[in-house]
């Protein structure tokens, strides 16, 4: 009785795993063909890109309106899509040199019709030097940038220089961010939590918009560290970026990409080990919305939003 029992469940739980399988390789296969169809509408553009150019304007804005506003972002959600399905290592780097080559033929497009000036979709056109450089990050020796800010891809492919995006390597915890900030003030941007254009005794802190308050008695301002309460009962302390602070055991304390404090938990499977070789780091799909443009005298945060003059 008990084994016929032990058969049933396992037979249930096996044809579940089967269904869930089915069922995700059934989005799969859908999510490729809708992808295919609107990559067979990017050839279409660019054949009628080529013939347009030769007779009217007119078509050439019409096709680059469409593949810009229509095809192209959807490309971009749907191989977001698939690349979030991968998992084995082959997969991803066959779905990653395929993404790679989508973003060079749709900035060979726009680089045909003038929309853009770089024909690499890593480069962005730099005025004050007249030529094209990578950005972004995508290499530091040619960053013509100021200290804490790099280029970044602005309108119509001209290259805008910005706050940088850094994290603090640590190898316990991944990472745990840096925020700089642009001062309207000194046109530069200045490390969150340090003095900045702050007077002396201030510092940059950000609740809700960044402002200068002053730094609480024995805190550094440093920038590792942060002033806040460990619970809603208890009062403000001085603690620092990266330790276990006020979080449990197995915690240690970071800064958000959205600039909030929060506790998070160690991941030990990133921690070195002579037993068991390191699992490959996760990369990120190549395909991703432009980053939203940001004004002089504003500053891009780290979920590309806009916000106020600081």
């Amino acid at each position: 009785m008990k084994l016929t029992l032990f058969a049933t469940i396992l037979f249930c739980i096996l044809t579940l795993d089967s269904v869930h399988s089915t069922t995700s390789s059934n989005r799969m296969e859908k999510l490729l063909a809708q992808r295919q169809r609107l990559v067979n509408d990017v050839n279409l553009i660019s054949d009628g890109v080529e013939r347009s150019s030769k007779n009217r304007m007119t078509e050439t804005e019409l096709f680059l309106h469409q593949l810009d506003r229509i095809v192209w972002p959807k490309i971009i959600d749907l191989s977001t899509a698939i690349f979030d399905h991968l998992d084995g290592d082959d997969e991803l780097d066959r779905e990653i040199k395929y993404q790679e080559e989508l973003r060079k033929n749709v900035a060979s497009i726009r680089f045909k019709t003038k929309a853009r000036r770089c024909k690499s979709p890593d480069e962005t056109f730099y005025l004050p030097l007249k030529r094209c450089l990578p950005y972004q990050g995508r290499s530091w020796l040619t960053n013509p940038c100021p200290i804490h800010q790099q280029l970044y891809d602005g309108p119509d492919n001209i290259g805008i220089c910005d706050c940088q995006q850094q994290h603090l390597k640590n190898a316990a915890n991944n990472g745990s961010g840096i925020a700089f900030l642009y001062s309207d003030r000194t046109k530069q941007c200045h490390q969150l939590y340090t003095q900045g254009p702050c007077r002396r005794g201030w510092w940059i802190v950000k609740k809700g918009i960044p402002q200068c308050q002053i730094v609480p008695k024995s805190c550094p301002a440093d920038g590792q560290h942060v002033y806040l309460r460990a619970g809603p009962s208890s009062s403000s302390k001085c603690w620092r970026l990266n330790s276990r602070g006020p979080c449990a055991e197995d915690q240690f304390l970071e800064m958000n990409t959205d600039y909030s404090i929060r506790c998070r938990s160690t991941d030990y499977s990133q921690l070195p080990s002579i037993a068991v070789a390191p699992r490959r780091v996760r990369p990120s799909s190549p395909l991703v919305r432009p980053m939203t443009w940001c004004p002089r005298g504003s500053y891009r945060d780290r979920i590309s939003k806009c916000n106020g003059s600081f």
